[in-house]
């Protein structure tokens, strides 16, 4: 008989600026073993279903076009942010 634990750990954060300051990343810490087991599911079902891995080959394959406009639209994006206060030191 396998131990079960008191309680889970769901979430995960990104140890980066962006993921940190900016993207609101939550972590926080279950009691109910129901909540998780349906998550799991959840979560199992859509990589299964319809994750993309993102490999060195997928980028490459990409156009320059292509990987220039997602690089363009991520700087505008902090950029943006940036401008607006968004992201506010004192929020840290």
């Amino acid at each position: 008989m396998a131990a079960t634990p008191a309680s889970y750990w769901v979430g995960s954060s990104n140890i980066d600026p962006f993921s940190l300051w900016l993207s609101r990343e939550e972590n926080v810490i279950v009691h109910d073993q129901h909540f998780v087991a349906v998550l799991r599911a959840s979560l199992e079902h859509a990589i299964a279903t319809s994750a993309q891995r993102i490999t060195p080959e997928f980028i490459t394959r990409r156009s320059w076009y292509g990987r220039s406009r997602v690089r363009a639209m991520y700087q505008l994006g902090r950029l943006l942010i940036g401008l607006t206060g968004f992201a506010a030191r004192d929020e840290l």
